[in-house]
């Protein structure tokens, strides 16, 4: 996953097929917080508008079956990517979101006195890894557990831990190991 492909090639938002030789594996989207650019590898429908939208599947009602598949995707316009990426929705899915304030469930983030396991971070970069079975934020602030929370447990998470400061955090990327950190 070659975040530099952002710069290598020309401005667009574009949403295409992925392709069927590589990895199913390989599946991901990521944005670069600097400049705001986001691309996307062998992501459903799904993962595209939560990259458009900035939410997660948790945080998502549809009135319609949406479309199967797998697609690649890319907004590197100077500004705006996000908005970019969802005029290529609505372009090649006839899709468009809209956020709505609605009552539903949700899971509460708070700190247990006295949080035990937490260690301020010493890292210098706030990176985020998955591999053999294990997730690892580093210099990452507590309320990114909310997103991890809300996509692995498929409810809305509200944070309010009030904790300040950045942690270096690691969990079995199971269900239950995301419950057992939380």
């Amino acid at each position: 996953f070659d975040m530099s492909v952002l710069d290598r090639v020309p401005s667009q938002a574009k949403i295409l097929p992925a392709l069927r030789s590589r990895d199913p594996n390989i599946n991901s989207w990521r944005g670069r917080p600097g400049d705001g650019k986001i691309m996307g590898l062998t992501d459903s429908v799904t993962e595209i508008l939560s990259a458009a939208y900035n939410v997660t599947r948790a945080r998502m009602i549809f009135s319609d079956p949406i479309p199967e598949g797998k697609y690649d995707f890319i907004s590197n316009v100077s500004k705006n990517q996000r908005e970019a990426l969802q005029q290529a929705i609505k372009k090649e899915f006839s899709l468009v979101g809209k956020y709505t304030l609605i009552e539903t469930n949700v899971l509460e983030l708070t700190v247990r006195h006295p949080a035990s396991g937490l260690r301020q971070s010493v890292s210098a970069d706030p990176e985020f890894s998955g591999a053999n079975g294990f997730i690892w934020l580093s210099n990452q602030p507590i309320a990114n557990l909310t997103y991890f929370g809300e996509y692995f447990l498929g409810t809305p998470v509200v944070n309010r831990n009030r904790l300040t400061g950045y942690y270096d955090l690691q969990w079995n990327s199971t269900t239950d190991g995301l419950k057992k950190a939380m």
